[in-house]
């Protein structure tokens, strides 16, 4: 079997999961469960060749850069190859949570800065490394003005995936592993008994009929979309949340809100525990 770069995480105790007591701010953007309509441009994680075995970091970052677009109107582009190295991909790929996980800890840069480009050796890809100040720094700029959170969608023993998944895609493109690739009457299936092999970006659904995916290798020259059938036995899931940070002159606005209530606060009790004027007698 071709391995694409997906390795399959071993959900923890501590890890946060739709609907659990430990999740994800649950925001809905799109009610539909729809995201075509915000699809970056596709990016391919192998060119001429050379397989980079990052299918995580691609299917991630364009979760990433279509909620980015969705919520706040901003067209983003941002570098698989830095996300790659910082997160520890290797040539057996890596898994959703450690690629997410990397996010939160290192941000992410654009693409334009470290970008992947034709000719570009395997070697070459994953350079520098370790991963130079100057980049270090452009990734932290990112995490000084977002927030990035994510959660998986169901565990191993979900018997409704189905479900929680179109849930999920209210809120945010959810990043789904699958078996690459098997095709039957214009379908992607996952065959009896296969692996998952590869990490991409599940973009909606006809319900009952399909789900639409965003991947890493085109269907064809410039089409990077596939249609995988309903009862596609999804591994596991990926949802994402991403906010923006208060700037520093918000903070002091919020600040300033803050403590204006705080002393009306302080006043109506004030006036509270004060008694009553007694009434003289007459």
């Amino acid at each position: 079997m071709k391995n694409y770069g997906y390795i399959k995480d071993e959900i923890q105790p501590e890890d946060w999961i739709l609907g659990s007591i430990l999740s994800a701010p649950l925001e809905i953007l799109q009610n539909d469960g729809q995201w075509l309509d915000f699809i970056p441009e596709g990016e391919k994680q192998n060119r001429q060749g050379v397989e980079t075995f990052s299918c995580v970091s691609f299917g991630t970052l364009n979760c990433l850069e279509i909620l980015l677009k969705r919520k706040f109107q901003e067209l983003k582009n941002y570098s698989e190859r830095f996300t790659a190295i910082v997160s520890n991909t290797g040539s057996t790929g890596n898994s959703p949570q450690a690629v997410a996980q990397s996010i939160r800890h290192f941000g992410i840069i654009e693409d334009y800065k470290l970008p992947f480009i034709d000719g570009m050796s395997y070697e070459l890809f994953f350079s520098p490394k370790p991963m130079t100040e100057d980049y270090l720094k452009d990734g932290k700029e990112f995490l000084i003005n977002y927030e990035v959170n994510h959660e998986y969608v169901f565990t191993d023993k979900e018997k409704n995936k189905q479900q929680k998944l179109m849930l999920a895609l209210r809120s945010s493109p959810v990043g789904v592993a699958v078996a690459a690739w098997h095709l039957k009457d214009g379908l992607y299936y996952k065959p009896e008994g296969g692996q998952d092999n590869h990490f991409v970006c599940c973009v909606g659904y006809v319900e009952g009929v399909k789900w639409f995916v965003f991947d890493s290798y085109p269907e064809s020259e410039g089409d990077f979309i596939k249609e995988l059938e309903w009862n596609y036995d999804f591994s596991q899931a990926k949802r994402f949340h991403i906010s923006k940070n208060l700037t520093p002159t918000q903070l002091s606005i919020y600040e300033q809100i803050i403590f204006a209530i705080s002393k009306i606060v302080s006043l109506l009790s004030q006036i509270a525990k004060k008694p009553l004027p007694v009434k003289p007698e007459i």
